[in-house]
């Protein structure tokens, strides 16, 4: 049973306007993000050309590369040991290379900065050594902005649009890994799924506005974070399983349903158990289970009517259990 609390629930005081500052970070995130991938573009241009200018001033000189020295495993990276005369004097001068694949063995011409003759390069290197490792770090921040930018943007139109078809209804439900929502008392008891972190762990009652398009948002009295979370599959109906076996860990509560070749563990955190005595749940000798979506389970123990999400892991039985199976259906 649901109770209406308001006729729309866009109408929450406040909550049109705090989406709508979403919507406007959202977009200057994707915006920023667009100039400044542009403005990076057009600088790393400006400086590529001012080095290329700058390099061809250099001073040249025929030389010769006489060894090729690679850098640390797994690095392109090396020295060039090249040789040549300078105002009459014999030179020899290590070359650091970006790649030492593209430098052979031989004549070549040696780069003296007029300003700085203790620079020397050649004219296979790049004259901005740094250009791609900057150009890869400023796309990977724009292109950060622009996903995160239009992610938050499409979530928030999504949760105006199911705020503004549907009033707040009370509603209980469970929060269980990945990000997996149990609703029993909400269209005939259904799982969803959020791509947002879960507003608690565990039992949890709040209000919910449930759209047309089978998505909901919930919300947790005295927060204000909203959870988007859309439908996955009906929950269907408890099916009672025998407990074979259950132990407590340190981090850990699993308990063992079913039988080969359909055997399954049940897995919880204990956090998620807060409030239950474990103990005693651990006593039971058989459990309502409802399997969902990504592994998932809505547990219901029995005895003390608590619910729970647990963590599904199927057991594959081994060769022997598969031959005694089968010898056991001839």
């Amino acid at each position: 049973m649901t109770t209406t609390l308001e006729p729309v629930a866009l109408d929450t005081p406040g909550l049109r306007t705090r989406l709508r500052r979403t919507l406007l970070l959202a977009r200057s995130m994707w915006i920023g993000g667009i100039v400044l991938a542009a403005t990076s573009a057009v600088v790393l241009v400006m400086v590529d050309a001012h080095l290329r200018d700058v390099r061809a001033g250099f001073d040249r000189y025929p030389a010769d590369v006489v060894a090729i020295n690679d850098g640390p495993e797994d690095d392109a990276r090396g020295t060039a040991t090249v040789e040549f005369v300078e105002d009459g004097k014999r030179r020899v001068v290590d070359v650091s290379v970006e790649h030492t694949d593209s430098v052979s063995l031989g004549v070549t011409t040696a780069l003296v900065d007029p300003e700085d003759r203790s620079f020397v390069t050649l004219p296979s290197e790049p004259a901005f050594k740094d250009r791609d490792m900057l150009w890869f770090g400023a796309m990977s921040v724009s292109l950060g902005l622009v996903v995160v930018g239009l992610f938050t943007a499409s979530t928030a139109r999504h949760k105006m649009r199911v705020l503004a078809a549907s009033p707040w209804q009370r509603v209980m439900g469970y929060f269980g890994p990945p990000y997996v929502v149990y609703l029993p008392h909400v269209e005939n008891g259904a799982f969803w799924v959020s791509d947002q972190r879960p507003l608690g762990r565990g039992r949890f009652s709040g209000e919910a506005a449930i759209g047309t398009e089978g998505d909901l948002v919930l919300r947790q009295p005295g927060t204000n974070r909203l959870l988007l979370a859309r439908r996955q599959s009906a929950a269907g109906c408890w099916k009672r399983h025998l407990i074979h076996e259950s132990r407590r860990q340190k981090s850990i509560v699993e308990i063992r349903v079913g039988r080969t070749p359909e055997e399954r563990v049940l897995r919880f955190d204990p956090t998620d158990l807060e409030g239950a005595d474990i103990d005693a749940l651990l006593d039971e000798e058989s459990v309502d289970v409802i399997f969902g979506p990504y592994e998932t389970a809505a547990v219901r123990f029995p005895d003390s009517e608590i619910v729970r999400i647990a963590h599904v892991e199927s057991v594959r039985p081994t060769r022997r259990e598969l031959r005694t199976l089968s010898a056991a259906r001839s």
